[in-house]
C-alpha cells in the first residue's frame, strides 16, 4: 500500500484492509512518538523520529482520503 501511494498509483482497499492499514499506521505512530520522547530536541535521532511521524501522519491522511 505504502509503495503504491508513494508512486501515485491508485489503491483500492476493502473495509478490512483499510482498518488493518490504519491500525498498523497507528501502532507505528505510537511507537515512534514514544521513541522520540527518549531523545533531546536538536539531535539527529529526534529529527529522524519527527520526520518519521510526519511521514506516517501524511500516509494516514492519504489512506483516509482513498475512502472518500
Amino acid at each position: 500500500v505504502a509503495l503504491k501511494l508513494m508512486n501515485g498509483e491508485m489503491v483500492e482497499l476493502t473495509h478490512d484492509e483499510l482498518l488493518s492499514v490504519l491500525e498498523a499506521f497507528d501502532d507505528m505512530i505510537n511507537r515512534t512518538d514514544k521513541s522520540k520522547a527518549k531523545f533531546s530536541d536538536g539531535t539527529s535521532q529526534f529529527t529522524l523520529q519527527s520526520n518519521r511521524l510526519n511521514a506516517l501522519n501524511v500516509a494516514t491522511s492519504e489512506v483516509l482520503n482513498l475512502n472518500k
